[in-house]
């Protein structure tokens, strides 16, 4: 791998309250480290019946690059005749995401969130493709985002489900700046 040997370690817990039905709030902390130097923070925490039947939710991250991406070039028509590094980006990331969730039926759930997300370059792009085009997306990059998610599911396991049925949809729309604030 690009990033030599990768270590993935995390936990879920739940915190549990006597006056609130199955558990008080919910979370998840995840890091992730690279022989490369990179790592990944990960927090997702789910905070039950804060507004009356409405959970609270929160996800972060923070990675100090993400791993490898390649990028050759825009359109069908680019040829790809460098060397394999000469592809190579990566970036600094952090995020946080905040939004409202409902569940129902035992497994469903519809959920509205709203996050930032800011990534920045962290390879040095001389001898690579970014040296000699402007591609958007070379600098500093801000992403804002808002989602809606609609999970419907009548399976009778959520890991390992033998009988049942399942629809999901997702919508998503954002708006990307760069460091001039264009977009």
């Amino acid at each position: 791998a690009d990033d030599g040997f990768i270590l993935s370690l995390g936990v879920d817990f739940a915190d549990h309250s006597y006056n609130k039905k199955d558990y008080n709030s919910k979370h998840n902390i995840r890091l992730t480290g690279a022989t490369s130097g990179s790592f990944l923070i990960t927090y997702s925490g789910k905070f039950h019946h804060v507004l009356g039947d409405l959970d609270l939710l929160f996800d972060g991250h923070f990675a100090n690059p993400i791993n490898y991406t390649f990028f050759y070039g825009l359109g069908n028509e680019t040829t790809n005749d460098q060397d394999r590094n000469y592809y190579r980006t990566r970036y600094d990331s952090k995020g946080v995401f905040t939004g409202l969730g409902y569940d129902f039926m035992r497994q469903s759930s519809l959920t509205l969130n709203i996050g930032y997300e800011n990534n920045e370059p962290a390879i040095d792009t001389s001898g690579t493709i970014f040296e000699t085009d402007d591609f958007f997306g070379t600098d500093k990059v801000n992403l804002f985002e808002a989602s809606i998610n609609f999970d419907l599911d009548f399976r009778n396991h959520s890991t390992f489900p033998t009988s049942g049925t399942r629809f999901f949809a997702s919508y998503k729309n954002g708006l990307i700046t760069n460091n001039d604030n264009s977009n």
